[in-house]
């Protein structure tokens, strides 16, 4: 008969239970007491999951509170220093002087006064106006805009150039010896390497600062740049005349400097030499533009700036050709009647007055009339009915 052990799922005693698992786990066990039980595990579960709730809300709670007690230290900070800046900007204002009247070059006859208040009245032989006619009367600014004193002399318009635009020298000889000058002060300037000098306004000079930059000689070197073959004394005599201290020399406008007849004559005897001066820097090119333009009122815009190279071609820039003579312009002169082959008609000459002139207009209107064909004209006819067709009209 063979042994068995015996084998029982009956649980076993509580006491007995627990007190082995407090020897397994040196204390209270952790868990059910009886983890087989299904609903003694459940409520474990639900216990520990209502502790974690209780710790995520505790520990949220705790961190809003310390978001709230940031916030509030930041807006006692921002409302700090938003109080120290209104502050300061108090302190500032009462510190800033009363502000100026601001300036106006418009001129006033009187002082500019203000009404007296109300505490002044009394103490003034104030009487009161109780008609129209009793109204003191002021003087009305009449003829205030054609007053020369209305306005001061920074306000007067100053051009740069000393003609107007409707009044530029055309001539070409004059223009021709204004380039000349214009060029010889450029060079006179840059040699005594005083550069600086081509930016300013110079002076409007007379004729004395003419002949002396007629005369002046400009060469070049073998590299082609500009030098002056005259005494340093003759560069600074024409230098000094272009600055504006210079008061010795009487200015003027440069077509009253010379006459049209007498430029023709200097510019004759001139060589061509100088037309062959290069003015490929841009400074020096710039500066004879630009005194070209303050004596004579010719501009050149910057596209035919552009190609300019030499004083010759920028000669032929200002110098504009003459306009060809107009047909009544040449009636007025009465050269054209006095030709053979020239015929003047009082009206413009139609085809049929060439064709009468040929004695055919005759031969030509019997032959219309006989195919009941319009001599003259085109009225009577009837409107073209394409047009209709084109439009959609019929």
């Amino acid at each position: 008969m063979a042994a068995r052990a015996a084998f029982s799922t009956t649980p076993q005693p509580a006491s007995r239970t627990d007190k082995l698992r407090k020897l397994l786990w040196r204390g209270e066990a952790p868990g059910p007491e009886d983890p087989y039980n299904p609903e003694a595990s459940q409520a474990l579960k639900e216990e520990q999951r209502a502790r974690d709730l209780a710790e995520a809300e505790a520990k949220r709670r705790e961190e809003l509170d310390q978001q709230l007690e940031r916030d509030l230290e930041e807006s006692n900070a921002s409302v700090e220093l938003f109080r120290n800046e209104a502050q300061q900007a108090a302190a500032n204002t009462k510190k800033q002087r009363k502000p100026k009247r601001p300036h106006s070059r418009l001129k006033t006859r009187n002082k500019i006064t203000k009404a007296p208040d109300a505490e002044a009245l009394k103490e003034m032989t104030y009487v009161r106006a109780n008609t129209i006619d009793e109204l003191e009367e002021v003087e009305l600014p009449e003829g205030w805009w054609d007053r020369n004193d209305r306005w001061g002399p920074e306000s007067q318009y100053a051009g740069f150039s000393a003609r107007a635009i409707s009044e530029k020298i055309t001539d070409p000889n004059v223009l021709k010896l204004a380039v000349r000058q214009a060029v010889a002060e450029v060079v006179a300037v840059n040699a005594l390497g005083q550069g600086e000098k081509l930016k300013e306004k110079w002076n409007v000079t007379g004729r004395a600062a003419l002949d002396k930059a007629l005369k002046l000689r400009i060469g070049r070197t073998e590299n082609g740049e500009l030098l002056v073959e005259d005494k340093e004394s003759v560069q600074s005599d024409i230098v000094s005349a272009l600055s504006a201290e210079a008061s010795g020399e009487e200015t003027g406008v440069f077509a009253d400097v010379i006459s049209a007849e007498e430029a023709k004559e200097i510019v004759e005897s001139l060589d061509s030499e100088w037309l062959q001066t290069p003015l490929q820097d841009p400074a020096v090119k710039f500066a004879v533009h630009k005194r070209v333009f303050q004596l004579t009122g010719q501009y050149v815009n910057d596209a035919k700036l552009l190609t300019v190279g030499t004083a010759g071609s920028f000669v032929a820039t200002v110098v504009k050709p003459p306009k060809p003579t107009k047909v009544a312009e040449a009636i007025a002169e009465q050269e054209l009647p006095q030709l053979r082959n020239v015929r003047v008609f009082d009206r413009r000459v139609t085809p049929i007055d060439k064709e009468t002139m040929v004695g055919r207009w005759k031969v030509i209107k019997e032959e219309l009339e006989k195919r009941s064909l319009p001599v003259t004209g085109h009225e009577h006819l009837p409107r073209p009915v394409q047009r209709g067709w084109i439009t959609g009209r019929r």
